[in-house]
């Protein structure tokens, strides 16, 4: 009985380290293909990360106040955002202008994307081969 029962432990624990490892791989693709379908236009009026964590806030006060909430936001966006900056963000972009005024604007990548998203199935085809720039990154971490 006590080997039955190592045995279904160890066949749970198994099953739930695959599954936890299978709902990352869905969600985190699924997340990041969320915030590059997104769109808004405003002005940033917070910047902050909660709990010493890698997850980084923006809030952008819109007709909808809209909080950007990514760990995987370009080093190029955190470097180029600040209060009362403008900020317009296409729908299925992958950049967003950020200037002083309406006028002042400059276009920056705004997630950073894996090869492993790209080649995730959750990734778009058509977006592939799109943003090349924005995985430069990673190879750089290699």
């Amino acid at each position: 009985m006590t080997n039955k029962l190592k045995i279904i432990l160890t066949g749970l624990v198994v099953v739930f380290i695959i599954w936890s490892t299978v709902m990352e791989y869905v969600y985190s693709t699924k997340w990041l293909v969320k915030s590059i379908h997104d769109e808004y236009n405003g002005i940033i009026v917070d910047t902050f990360s909660t709990n010493r964590s890698f997850i980084f806030k923006v809030l952008i006060n819109t007709k909808d106040t809209v909080v950007i909430s990514s760990s995987t936001l370009t080093n190029e966006f955190y470097n180029s955002i600040g209060i009362n900056k403008f900020i317009i963000k296409s729908k299925n972009e992958n950049f967003v202008f950020i200037g002083n005024t309406e006028k002042d604007m400059t276009k920056v990548f705004y997630e950073k994307i894996s090869h492993s998203d790209r080649e995730n199935l959750f990734f778009p085809k058509e977006w592939k081969e799109k943003w090349i720039e924005s995985s430069k990154w990673e190879q750089k971490q290699q």
